[in-house]
């Protein structure tokens, strides 16, 4: 085997999900999809701001988070009167949010495959397996292996490939919409910016 390690024969190891390309694939849209979207915010982020741009370009870079720029895209928008008066853009970004919990889940997660298991693959989230490890260390000899494993082991998730599906299919959709809105706020400034035509 790999370098990596198993618990009741899921093998958790980089090449694990060698024999699953579809949910490779569809993981590796979700993530990507995701980035893409966060600079999609910041790019509204900046529309939102065009008229002071460099400010804004300094602020977004103080807003270390995907949540931090969220909010603050939202308060640039209550105060935009044509697009606080459409709850649609607040709800877009709300869901934005929630998207965000789903796709570190995706991004955050030791993968891996049981031999005998063709439609399902299985995620450990990467802080359980880091806590495991260092506590593992720590305690030594103690004798208390098997019950830090038989833990670790409750933590294991299973997804089939409709459930990455699904994931990949609200990332593109949220991904649509926020260009949509990118879009239109653009257009608006470059009409109130005068390079283009009313």
């Amino acid at each position: 085997m790999p370098v990596g390690f198993k618990l009741d024969e899921i093998e958790f190891t980089p090449d694990a999900l060698l024999q699953h390309p579809k949910y490779a694939a569809l993981l590796g849209e979700v993530v990507t999809s995701f980035s893409l979207l966060e600079g999609t915010v910041g790019g509204i982020y900046g529309l939102l701001l065009h008229q002071d741009i460099e400010t804004a370009i300094e602020s977004l870079k103080a807003l270390s988070t995907n949540s931090k720029r969220v909010d603050a895209v939202r308060k640039e928008m209550a105060k935009n009167a044509e697009l606080c008066g459409d709850p649609k853009n607040d709800e877009l970004m709300k869901s934005i949010l929630q998207f965000a919990v789903k796709r570190n889940k995706i991004a955050h997660g030791v993968w891996g495959s049981h031999p005998n298991t063709v439609n399902i693959i299985y995620r450990l989230p990467v802080k359980k397996w880091i806590n495991f490890i260092a506590s593992l260390v720590a305690h030594g000899t103690e004798g208390n292996a098997i019950e830090q494993i038989d833990e670790l082991k409750t933590h294991i998730e299973e997804y089939d490939l409709s459930a990455l599906q699904d994931l990949k299919s609200e990332g593109s959709a949220l991904l649509e919409a926020a260009m949509l809105l990118f879009n239109q706020l653009a257009i608006n400034a470059a009409k109130s910016d005068g390079w283009t035509e009313q």
